[in-house]
């Protein structure tokens, strides 16, 4: 949101005839403020939920409280179950369980008023003390909230007629917060019939105590509210004992609601009071605590204060109850404004604007000695109504006004500021229509327009104004941009935006590291996802690098099956060689001794010199003497041996091989 648009914001809250405009009070003597009556109750009540908190009280501030001892980070200061709730989609009446598929089968919806459900049969039973009462007004329920509406358009029509429109006022009135009025109704006449319910959640009572800020309700609301009970008063119980119940008591209830209620999250989806917590755990824009519902809240109604940094015994509890703690000072008084119905006076927002970081939430560079800035003052309740009232006469006094540089005598008039920060906002807007589009051509446009809308409006790669990296349009630009980044798988460039970001915060003060937990976790995230991003493109080349050595693998084993068929040739052929040597080794032996036999022993040389001649010749076949034959059979055996081995060799060299492929691919 433009700061331009931060005044829209406070502006559509108040008006010059609202009850919330400042009077003149009579000099009469403060009486001494006292105590209320129920602190020690609610200090017993707080003991039984293991509260680490003590309760107090002071005329000034009001209701707060004081941790008992010293509490760590992370810590659960309390927990406290809901007074009523009300969910909006569908989940079960009493402890909030989802009706999801599984629960299909044991869901129970009231045949009556068609409008509530439970989880179980015991949820239905625990709670029916209260929705038998509730049941026969939410019947009416739709009747009434359309009569209601209808009251609340035709008093705008008349406030529009006579030039005084109530721009705070809704176009109708809040039916969530009328289905939990009744709740609560039907459950103040079940505490007192003394149902075992009414012991599930802070009771009826402490409710009572919050503040209800009735004569801050819009006029057209309270016609609207005022028509929606008076149709209602004839289905809501009575008291047991009293009067019944007035239509200005109701509209009080349905305000007080209004300033007290606080939503649970997904997956409940729902809204609930918790007196307790709202009533000793007050806001702030920079708070030391915040509101959880926890995984191990049982049931889920429950909400816990939960500590956001260390936190030091009687040092007070602080929570904040908008989402807007990088807005501008108008910003979050607006939204406090309109959810809670006050003005908010927490230390970041009293303290003076030129000694406090919101400055540059707002800060616009000085055009002249670029190292000022023009500091934007932000408004006082008493300044926003005289600019209502001259805005209803025709006149904007705003533009009258103009903003001093922090470093040297330049001015910036406000017509100046408001004109550059609504085109720089447009702007913005504008290099976004890619990501609402979608594809990839619109987020690649969209990353290449918000780095341009960077450079020129903070950077200042343009001439004339620049804003300060603390603007809260600077900051908000980091949300969509991070967006475009990932969305083009640009994750260094979405880590280093985060972390840029980050750093301007924590730099210039703006907030501390336990207040921006949102944007530490996001972080986290970027950098969860970058890194599964590395490790599925290094599993993919991993898996590229097994199938090239499986087949590497697959042909070594080919070629190993090729040089065994070469091998056995080898060993065939030695092996026939070796034979034939053997075989004319042996006929020349039998061819010695028979004629040894026959001839004699001279005969017996001569023949044994033609046998050696016929030997010789029988060898010669073969190229060689009998020396050579026997010297060959003998290398024979030796090659034999060695090819052999050689096979052996390249075999186990294969299988190696291959084994230390398999062992690297897995």
């Amino acid at each position: 949101m433009s700061d331009p648009e931060s005044t829209q914001i406070i502006d559509s809250t108040l008006s010059s005839n609202s009850s919330t405009a400042p009077k003149k009070k009579a000099n009469k003597p403060k009486k001494p403020a006292q105590a209320p009556t129920d602190l020690q109750y609610h200090a017993e009540l707080l003991d039984k939920l293991e509260a680490a908190i003590e309760p107090k009280w002071s005329g000034v501030r009001g209701r707060h409280a004081f941790a008992k001892r010293d509490i760590e980070v992370g810590e659960v200061v309390m927990t406290e179950t809901a007074t009523a709730v009300f969910p909006r989609t569908g989940s079960c009446s009493l402890c909030l369980s989802p009706k999801t598929a599984s629960a299909a089968a044991n869901w129970v919806d009231c045949e009556d008023c068609k409008k509530v459900g439970w989880c179980s049969t015991d949820c239905q039973g625990m709670e029916h003390p209260i929705h038998a009462i509730e049941c026969k007004a939410l019947q009416e329920f739709d009747a009434a909230v359309e009569a209601a509406n209808e009251a609340v358009k035709t008093e705008q029509e008349l406030q529009r007629k006579n030039n005084s429109v109530n721009l705070g006022s809704s176009e109708k009135i809040d039916s969530d917060v009328a289905r939990l009025a009744i709740k609560i109704l039907a459950r103040k006449a079940a505490e007192e019939g003394g149902a075992e319910v009414c012991e599930y959640g802070t009771k009826t009572d402490v409710f009572e105590a919050l503040f209800s800020r009735r004569e801050n309700m819009e006029t057209a609301d309270a016609k609207g509210w005022g028509k929606f009970w008076s149709i209602m008063m004839n289905f809501v119980p009575s008291p047991k004992d009293g009067p019944p119940y007035t239509v200005q008591y109701l509209t009080e209830l349905a305000s007080r609601i209004v300033a007290n209620l606080h939503p649970l999250p997904s997956p409940q989806s729902a809204l609930g009071v918790f007196p307790l917590t709202l009533l000793y755990a007050p806001h702030s824009c920079a708070p030391n605590a915040h509101l959880i519902v926890l995984p191990e809240n049982t049931p889920q109604r429950a909400i816990s204060i939960q500590a956001l940094r260390p936190i030091k015994a009687g040092e007070e509890i602080t929570v904040t109850f908008i989402d807007q703690l990088l807005q501008p000072r108008d910003n979050r008084r607006g939204a406090i404004l309109m959810r809670r119905r006050y003005w908010c006076r927490c230390k970041r927002c009293a303290t003076d604007i030129e000694k406090s970081s919101d400055r540059f939430l707002t800060a616009v560079r000085c055009a002249e000695c670029k190292d000022g800035v023009y500091i934007i003052p932000p408004r006082t309740i008493h300044s926003i109504f005289e600019d209502v009232k001259a805005m209803q006469a025709g006149k904007d006094i705003r533009a009258e006004r103009s903003y001093a540089c922090s470093d040297c005598d330049s001015q910036l008039t406000h017509a100046d500021w408001a004109k550059f920060i609504t085109e720089a906002d447009k702007a913005l807007n504008l290099a976004q229509e890619g990501l609402r589009r979608g594809g990839a051509g619109g987020f690649v446009q969209s990353k290449t327009r918000l780095g341009a809308w960077y450079g020129k409006y903070v950077l200042g790669s343009g001439m004339g104004l620049k804003l300060h990296p603390g603007h809260t349009l600077a900051l908000t630009h980091a949300g969509p941009t991070t967006n475009a980044q990932i969305a083009t798988a640009d994750y260094s460039a979405a880590i280093a935006t985060q972390k840029a970001t980050i750093e301007t915060i924590i730099n210039y003060g703006i907030l501390q590291k336990h207040n921006i937990g949102d944007m530490y976790f996001r972080l986290s995230r970027i950098l969860a996802e970058a890194q599964k991003i590395e490790e599925q493109r290094k599993e993919k080349k991993r898996a590229t690098l097994l199938k090239k050595w499986k087949a590497e693998v697959v042909q070594a084993v080919e070629d190993g099956g090729i040089v065994a068929e070469l091998l056995m040739y080898i060993r065939q052929k030695n092996e026939a060689d070796a034979e034939r040597l053997q075989r004319a080794s042996e006929e020349a032996r039998l061819v010695e001794e028979a004629a040894k036999l026959q001839l004699g022993e001279a005969k017996a040389e001569e023949v044994q010199g033609e046998e050696d001649a016929k030997i010789k010749i029988a060898r010669d076949g073969e190229g060689k003497t009998g020396q050579e034959a026997k010297e060959d059979g003998e290398v024979g055996g030796e090659a034999e041996k060695l090819n052999l081995g050689n096979e052996a060799a390249i075999e186990n060299q294969i299988r190696e091989e291959a084994k230390v492929a398999i062992a690297e691919a897995e």
